[in-house]
């Protein structure tokens, strides 16, 4: 019986090890990234040996694929460093990773495309990509919760990933595979080369604006607070996608909301909304190379002119929308 414990148990450690192991040098997302992390380290590195104070570009692959720091610096001037992710690893873990590069003078830019409770916490994947990039600094200074639940994902087996990417191997790049279909440049833009979006129509928006989750409010309080601490400005982007017009009214509902809560919303007249899919490459929310290099023309040239929505007109572009709010001292702004 004692033999069979210690066999067992033996059992469960070399699986646990071997889990660790392919998460460290297999997996094909965490892999992927920690690579696209380092160039954009890399390219971070050479704009702070010339005395640059940086716009940290954090976020999902909306920003990823579609900022270019190489074009914002060269035609305007703006100093970045694109180390976003993607938004499946969870909004926790790319503000960890973006908090992680973050210098007094800074301005981190993030971007918020969901806003619900559910989108925030970092998941299995997420929480090892930063620990593997970070240490102990994804917690202390990234500030991913310091929980069972974190202890759970970095010793977790991730067995669906292993799954996955026994299929995407088999599949001879019929699979969507970063490494396989984008390039990521010197600067840290991953363009990416696959399509499917051009000719297809946006769809409509079905669900009702359920405004901003308490867990975004606090989340976004907090970030407020840490780049306070490091003495960094902290800039909300809400980036375009491929959507119906409707979806301007969520736009500028969410930013106003932000607004008040004293964090700045880029201005982006475009209101969320990208009307052209020639620009795109394979999803709504990702830009191909042309669509890449506009919007960092948009987003440097915002940033450069300090170009952030005030109240006031987006109380009224909301009324042109045929959008009332509520005064900002009732704290509501529910349409």
């Amino acid at each position: 019986m004692k033999r069979l414990i210690i066999s067992i148990l033996v059992g469960i450690v070399t699986a646990l090890i071997l889990a660790q192991a392919y998460c460290y040098y297999l997996h094909p997302e965490i892999n992927f990234y920690r690579r696209a992390i380092t160039i954009s380290s890399e390219y971070e590195e050479k704009l702070r040996n010339a005395g640059h104070n940086c716009c940290i570009m954090g976020g999902g692959s909306e920003i990823h694929s579609g900022i270019s720091p190489e074009i914002m610096l060269k035609d305007y001037g703006v100093p970045a460093v694109n180390v976003a992710t993607a938004a499946p690893f969870g909004i926790a873990t790319n503000l960890s990773i973006a908090l992680n590069h973050i210098q007094p003078g800074d301005s981190l830019v993030f971007s918020l495309i969901a806003t619900d409770s559910s989108a925030f916490p970092a998941t299995a994947s997420g929480t090892k990509l930063a620990f593997y990039l970070y240490g102990e600094k994804a917690f202390t200074l990234g500030g991913l919760p310091v929980n069972l639940t974190s202890l759970s994902h970095l010793i977790s087996s991730d067995a669906a990933s292993m799954m996955i990417s026994t299929v995407r191997y088999f599949s001879r790049g019929y699979a969507y595979v970063y490494s396989a279909q984008a390039t990521m440049h010197p600067d840290g833009w991953m363009e990416i080369h696959r399509g499917g979006m051009q000719g297809k129509q946006p769809g409509k928006i079905l669900n009702p604006y359920h405004g901003l989750s308490q867990k975004c409010i606090a989340t976004l309080l907090q970030t407020k607070q840490k780049c306070q601490q490091f003495g960094a400005d902290f800039i909300i982007l809400l980036p375009p996608s491929y959507s119906h017009p409707d979806y301007c009214g969520h736009y500028l509902l969410n930013a106003l909301h932000i607004t008040r809560l004293g964090i700045p919303v880029l201005k982006d007249e475009r209101l969320g909304i990208i009307k052209d899919s020639d620009l795109l490459s394979d999803t709504i929310s990702h830009l191909n190379a042309q669509g890449s290099i506009e919007n960092s023309r948009i987003i440097a040239r915002a940033l450069k002119e300090k170009q952030y929505w005030n109240e006031s007109e987006l109380v009224n572009r909301l009324l042109l929308h045929g959008i009332r709010v509520a005064p900002a001292q009732q704290g509501n702004i529910m349409p």
